[in-house]
């Protein structure tokens, strides 16, 4: 678990209609995807000859990553030395 959420996967556990009390983990990642319309999908796939499509990562979400380790490095660089975090902040 401490693994997947290294790796920035958000673990999630949930029980789920019909299945009783059988846990289900979720496993999610910070990025998004986006599946075009099927008009798009079909001609690429006519193109390409491979039946199948994969879905477009959402760019946005990519800007608004944020890492933890470098986080907590620029909150201890600001507390012990304000004029180097000024210099990598």
């Amino acid at each position: 678990m401490t693994l997947l959420q290294g790796l920035r996967f958000h673990l999630e556990t949930i029980h789920m209609e019909g299945l009783g009390d059988l846990p289900v983990i979720l496993v999610s990642c910070p990025l998004s995807t986006i599946l075009p319309p099927d008009d798009i999908i079909i001609q690429n796939t006519e193109i390409s000859g491979i039946p199948s499509f994969e879905e477009i990562i959402n760019i946005n979400d990519i800007q608004v990553l944020s890492d933890p380790l470098k986080q907590s490095i620029l909150s201890i660089t600001q507390e012990i030395s304000p004029n180097i975090f000024r210099e990598i902040a």
